[in-house]
């Protein structure tokens, strides 16, 4: 039997190969950007959960949805998304889709994206973890 971050961790990658082939499909933005060496990051947080510190999946939450609406401002953003585990509500997984590496690294540098890590900081229970994709050639 796998361990659970195992399982987790292949149910995501399952889960974000279909949405793409999906998205690419209906999003006429992904499948062009694509064509333009689209980067995609998908990120790992594991907050403390409740009952170890009341409020603290709230508190999280609130800064997911800042961090969605600062990021739907960001040029070359084609896709974000959060999504929040079902089982384990502590569990959040961010997904997206840039246009290119300078549209990634412009979000990642940009002063809304750093705050949101600072912020998020004290209430994470396992380390910030993103894995960063590109096109196979």
């Amino acid at each position: 039997m796998s361990h659970p971050s195992q399982r987790r961790e292949r149910a995501v990658i399952a889960a974000l190969a279909l949405t793409s082939a999906l998205c690419a499909a209906c999003v006429p933005g992904i499948a062009s950007a694509r064509a333009s060496e689209a980067v995609t990051a998908v990120t790992f947080i594991d907050v403390i959960p409740n009952q170890f510190v009341p409020g603290n999946e709230d508190k999280a939450q609130v800064l997911l949805k800042q961090m969605n609406a600062d990021t739907q401002r960001d040029p070359g953003l084609v896709s974000f998304a959060i999504l929040q585990e079902t089982l384990h509500g502590n569990h959040f997984t961010l997904y997206e889709v840039w246009k290119d590496e300078r549209a990634f690294d412009a979000h990642t540098q940009a002063a809304h994206t750093r705050e949101f890590r600072s912020d998020l900081q004290p209430l994470i229970g396992s380390p910030y973890e993103t894995i960063v994709t590109t096109p196979a050639h």
